[in-house]
């Protein structure tokens, strides 16, 4: 747990998407997958993860990476699973409880636009206390062990999948991917949970160079011995007003109409948020408050005064609270609007 390595992998294999229309349902294709670990170095155990759909990342998405890595996982709960969790499989956090919540001292970056950005830069020194290094441009030998890792999962995971894309153009295993993706029912959401449990197996798999030893098996040695030394690291806790690293904090004039009926409400990307707190404060109409955001799910946003009194939670109206979406898919709902 001192260095650790954050890549981004496009991931080779199709999904696909169920739309349903008065007529039944139309299964589509969607876009690869990219797919972005932490790994630590010495274990070359997987921290964390997560799964962009639409192809590339952003800097929020790398920062939304960091914080999955340093939260306590749990196995992902679906209907009627094809593939279950081998035993003894998982992440750190969530199989050694000394790790959970545990931090490092070093951060080897890809060279990424999203992750130069000084959002991410900035963001991961001041809360983690680490030093980031990006490494030489095109020079992927700096982060030789999360590449490894992807090099791994696809040759014995998403590569075998019939609705592969196949390790390049020409593999003879790429047969039309897209069309099998739709007639197979390849459903993403099968596909993030195949991902989840592909990572925790590889997290229980012995490796070579580690004397046959599993990541997790490793780091269990690790921290139960008593001559190591290894000391987690921390975090200390936020202040109430003060926001974590992948939320985003703007500042929205309160607005409504009192003589009209309208109740205190502050308006993010189109859509209202309230909470009967908000809405019995008359008097902030016209008055700027600041929120924190997270991207991840859009539909509660925490609010404060300008002097950090709390407002309490306001929560999206007009349907927008009933199912979990991201601040992008908000977004590209509207622009389709």
């Amino acid at each position: 747990f001192d260095p650790v390595q954050q890549n981004t992998h496009t991931l080779d294999v199709i999904g696909s998407v169920r739309v349903p229309h008065p007529k039944g349902a139309r299964r589509i294709p969607i876009k690869r997958f990219a797919l972005q670990l932490i790994v630590e170095v010495e274990s070359k155990a997987i921290l964390g993860h997560s799964v962009c759909l639409l192809g590339g990342i952003s800097a929020q998405d790398a920062l939304e990476t960091v914080q999955q890595a340093l939260s306590t996982w749990a196995p992902l709960q679906v209907e009627s699973p094809l593939i279950s969790y081998p035993d003894g499989a998982g992440f750190p956090s969530g199989v050694l409880p000394e790790l959970a919540g545990a931090t490092w001292s070093t951060h080897y970056l890809d060279n990424d636009s999203a992750y130069t950005s000084e959002l991410v830069a900035e963001r991961i020194r001041n809360r983690l206390g680490c030093a980031v290094n990006w490494g030489p441009v095109s020079d992927w030998t700096r982060r030789f062990v999360v590449e490894g890792v992807f090099n791994v999962l696809e040759k014995a995971g998403f590569q075998r999948l019939p609705s592969t894309t196949g390790s390049h153009p020409k593999d003879p295993r790429r047969q039309n991917p897209e069309q099998k993706a739709v007639d197979l029912e390849v459903d993403y959401k099968d596909l993030i949970y195949l991902i989840d449990v592909a990572l925790a197996t590889y997290n229980a798999t012995p490796l070579a160079s580690s004397g046959y030893r599993s990541p997790l098996q490793l780091l269990r040695e690790r921290t139960d011995a008593q001559r190591c030394g290894f000391l987690p690291r921390y975090l200390p806790p936020l202040p109430h007003s003060m926001p974590d690293m992948h939320i985003e904090t703007e500042y929205r004039t309160v607005r409504g109409k009192i003589s009209e009926g309208r109740r205190p409400y502050v308006e993010i990307d189109g859509v209202l948020h309230t909470n009967q707190m908000l809405a019995d404060c008359g008097a902030l109409i016209g008055k700027q408050v600041i929120v924190h955001i997270n991207s991840s799910d859009m539909r509660h946003v925490k609010a404060f005064m300008s002097d950090g009194r709390p407002l309490g939670v306001l929560t999206a109206q007009s349907g927008w609270n009933r199912i979990a979406h991201t601040r992008q898919m908000r977004k590209l709902i509207n622009q389709l609007r």
